[in-house]
């Protein structure tokens, strides 16, 4: 069962698998941010193109049927949460039932692909509508650059010009739809990309205030320890001395 799409054939027997291994390993993150990229612009061209190259990347790596099917299933729980993000309704997809149900068809390969590419077109179509219709779509969209553009010295006054909003209506508006305000989230961010590079880097702690957009070494030491408890030092140490 786990060589289903790797082979494609309606029966597969012990003789064509002996010499073969699958893998339950995931894609790149990066797959999905950009598929997403994709849909917010509308691109159909480059949506087609690149749900391809994941099939084809998840066929060359010799993935399990399971291991297909969890990134069928999160990719399509990342295109669901950014139409409820929208206040969207996701009925309003004709293929949904079918795309949430799509392993209970036993679908072939290029079944699943052309189901799938129907899917992600019409929740491309219904973003696109939510986000033209709805203020919301574009408070999305700054949450997006934010993310994208963390490491730069980004302010409220900047992005809403860069966006064409009033400040002070748009920060109330990112308070009221992420429940907190537009500074205190571009900090949390900086600060959990802080820890990320803690764990994994050996860069210096100043390097790593650069990295993720503080332009004072202290002032970040100083906002580090406000929400993590700990400087960075300690933290990256304690992080050091559970793995030994």
């Amino acid at each position: 069962m786990q060589f289903k799409y790797l082979l494609n054939k309606q029966i597969i027997t012990y003789e064509m698998i002996k010499d073969k291994d699958v893998y339950f390993i995931e894609l790149d993150q990066s797959y999905y941010d950009d598929m997403l990229d994709f849909m917010e612009e509308n691109n159909q061209k480059k949506i087609e193109e690149h749900l391809a190259k994941m099939i084809e990347t998840s066929t060359e790596m010799n993935f399990a049927k399971d291991a297909l099917r969890t990134v069928v299933n999160r990719l399509n729980h990342k295109i669901l949460k950014s139409i409820k993000e929208v206040e969207g309704n996701e009925q309003e997809i004709s293929t949904i039932k079918e795309m949430l149900e799509w392993e209970e068809y036993s679908l072939t390969l290029n079944q699943l692909k052309g189901l799938w590419l129907q899917f992600i077109k019409e929740a491309t179509l219904l973003l696109t509508r939510l986000n033209q219709n709805n203020m919301k779509g574009t408070i999305y969209r700054i949450k997006k650059y934010i993310h994208s553009h963390f490491d730069k010295p980004i302010t409220l006054k900047s992005i809403a010009n860069t966006f064409y909003m009033n400040p002070v209506y748009m920060g109330q508006l990112f308070k009221k739809t992420y429940g907190i305000y537009f500074k205190d989230y571009i900090l949390n961010v900086r600060i959990e990309e802080a820890k990320k590079l803690l764990r994994k880097t050996d860069l210096k702690v100043y390097e790593i205030a650069e990295k993720v957009g503080f332009t004072n070494p202290d002032y970040f030491v100083t906002q580090f320890e406000k929400n993590v408890g700990t400087t960075p030092s300690q933290y990256r140490k304690k992080l050091m001395e559970q793995i030994s």
